[in-house]
């Protein structure tokens, strides 16, 4: 049986420090709208397949098809698929 010690009446409770955000607060990642996950091992990468892919795609769509990149890239033979996906949605903006 835990023993609970009683709490002065003026002590804070966990949610007094929370303040309501009047304004959202922009995103702070300095590739925001890009991938966060793609290939890198020993020395092979695909982050300059991917930049390069990612700098033709419109501003609006760009987390989009980064969320769809992460979904393929986590299947099997995700690599593959997710890198055959952002060549394929590139083109179409070139």
């Amino acid at each position: 049986m835990a023993i609970r010690k009683q709490l002065e009446d003026d002590a804070p409770d966990f949610y007094s420090g929370i303040q309501k955000v009047e304004k959202p607060m922009k995103p702070t990642a300095k590739f925001h709208g890009y991938p966060k996950f793609w290939y890198a091992r020993r020395g092979e990468s695909d982050v300059k397949f991917v930049m390069s892919r990612m700098r033709v795609i419109p501003e609006n769509l760009k987390q989009e098809v980064s969320n769809e990149y992460e979904r393929l890239f986590f299947q099997d033979d995700g690599r593959k698929k997710a890198n055959t996906y952002l060549h394929n949605t590139a083109v179409k903006y070139k």
